[in-house]
């Protein structure tokens, strides 16, 4: 029988401790996007897919259906030349960050959080695509950043600087007025593949910035938890470096295992679920999935440094909620006498 709250369970991760038993993220959490005002303007009222809409920067969004959500459009981009981005992006412009009402959005936004008996999580950034590169990849597409990167290091750099410090801005209204456990700083610096641009140009153009957050996280009380999709473990040591306790959702064809092996419980991993192997696909049979979870625990959990989560990579109207009540209901049961059986092994 469990002796612990959610709480207390997974905080013995993040304390590098054998927690009592293998913590769900989704069980064991509250998280918001703070403020929830940033977000405001994706909630037009009667929107449908096709319409475009644009958020507090000026950039311009296309909505789509269910399955894609609201992107930037194709091809329109809010900055269009890196050398005039302060004419073209005038930070004058930007929300203004002593105007927020913080303290009511603070209490609204956490109206819901246990915090007594879950860990509380603010996620962070400015418009719905994360931090540092996706901003620039937001206001500018991918090539034309991943080139800008390149050919115009110096304009990247005054950019991206001046985005950090605003961000750095909000983080510290975020610790004070949120007071949450952890604050999460989103940024896809990569696809299924690989990084999205060079290990050596990552640790030039955007670890910097990271870091800041980082320390900015650190400095506010808060622990500091990484989102980061795609085939990112070339620069797994960048993140144990730069201060990061945690990344998500670790998707599993990165080399999980070598990660683990060099960092140990530095770097916990938070997710490694298989969305698109045999327990991740729609019309998976009941045990298939119930196997899945099992042999992810199985792979990852031993030692600690890991909290399952499916990360929203297999989503309810893919396989449907039934599908989802078994991965849950699996990792629960499985997960809750998993220390207690290895103890007894050992």
């Amino acid at each position: 029988m469990a002796t612990l709250s959610q709480k207390e369970n997974i905080m013995r991760v993040f304390n590098g401790e054998i927690p009592e038993w293998v913590p769900i993220s989704e069980h064991a959490h509250d998280m918001a996007f703070a403020p929830s005002y940033f977000g405001e303007w994706n909630r037009y009222p009667g929107k449908k897919p096709g319409d475009v809409i644009y958020d507090l920067w000026g950039v311009e969004y296309t909505v789509g259906d269910i399955r894609i959500g609201t992107m930037p459009t194709p091809d329109v981009f809010r900055v269009t030349d890196i050398t005039k981005w302060r004419e073209q992006f005038p930070p004058e412009k930007w929300p203004d960050l002593s105007k927020i009402d913080w303290e009511s959005y603070a209490a609204k936004d956490t109206a819901n959080w246990d915090r007594e008996n879950k860990l509380s999580t603010a996620a962070f950034g400015g418009n719905s695509s994360g931090t540092t590169y996706m901003w620039m990849a937001t206001l500018m597409g991918h090539e034309n950043a991943l080139i800008s990167m390149l050919t115009e290091p110096e304009a990247w750099h005054d950019l991206l600087d001046a985005l950090t410090t605003w961000l750095e801005e909000q983080i510290k209204n975020i610790a004070y007025y949120y007071k949450p456990d952890c604050i999460v700083l989103a940024d896809d610096c990569a696809f299924n593949k690989g990084l999205f641009m060079s290990p050596a140009s990552y640790r030039e153009f955007i670890k910097p910035y990271h870091a800041r957050l980082v320390s900015a996280t650190i400095e506010g009380g808060c622990i500091p938890t990484l989102h980061c999709c795609g085939k990112a473990d070339l620069i797994a040591d960048d993140f144990v470096e730069i201060g990061f306790r945690s990344w998500n959702p670790a998707q599993v064809f990165n080399d999980l295992d070598a990660v683990k092996a060099r960092h140990g419980n530095k770097l916990i991993l938070n997710g490694c679920w298989e969305s698109n192997g045999p327990g991740g696909i729609a019309g998976a049979s009941e045990e298939v999935v119930r196997s899945a979870v099992r042999s992810s625990m199985d792979r990852w959990a031993p030692g600690g440094g890991y909290i399952f989560s499916s990360s929203g990579m297999t989503l309810e109207f893919d396989v449907g909620a039934e599908h989802i009540g078994w991965i849950y209901d699996e990792a629960t049961k499985y997960g809750a006498d998993f220390y207690k059986k290895q103890s007894t092994a050992s």
